[in-house]
């Protein structure tokens, strides 16, 4: 199946602000690249294109570090991916892994994020799914309680 992946995001500011954007797929799937990336980041101001510099992270993600100048950009992008539609494979006995236990090629995966609050959410993950027998299904339970709620609900994490 063929999809058509893009965006298209406006960020006003009031000065010149330093980003880092992560909006494309993974390089890891540009085998399935139908049609080339064609990122732009145009200034909101005067339309004049925003120097752009590309890198890769840890994660093999391709980044775009620039500066937002004052007024704010657009960000756009409209390419097609190919894929086979079916649903990602997954094992509905795995188990969870005590921290201490994990390989050190995933510790990474794990750390608290500095976008997330964890001292702050770790009652509230721990009171909505901590009754869960652990492993697969405690995993998918919050997968679709995060799948359900709107990134702009202020209520994301209180308890329903």
């Amino acid at each position: 199946m063929d999809i058509r992946v893009g965006y298209r995001v406006e960020i006003s500011t009031i000065q010149a602000v330093p980003g880092i954007l992560l909006l494309d797929p993974h390089p890891g799937r540009q085998a399935d690249f139908l049609s080339e990336p064609n990122p732009r980041a145009v200034s909101i101001a005067d339309g004049s294109e925003v120097p752009v510099e590309e890198y890769t992270d840890g994660f093999g993600n391709l980044c775009r570090r620039l500066v937002i100048p004052a007024g704010g950009a657009i960000f756009t992008n409209d390419m097609v991916v190919r894929d086979s539609g079916l649903p990602d494979q997954f094992d509905q006995t795995a188990a969870e892994i005590w921290p201490p236990d994990l390989p050190p090629n995933v510790i990474e995966y794990i750390l608290p994020s500095r976008y997330c609050e964890v001292d702050e959410l770790s009652a509230t993950a721990w009171g909505l799914f901590g009754s869960f027998a652990p492993g697969w299904n405690r995993v998918q339970r919050i997968c679709n309680y995060v799948n359900g709620k709107r990134c702009s609900d202020r209520t994301f994490f209180a308890a329903d």
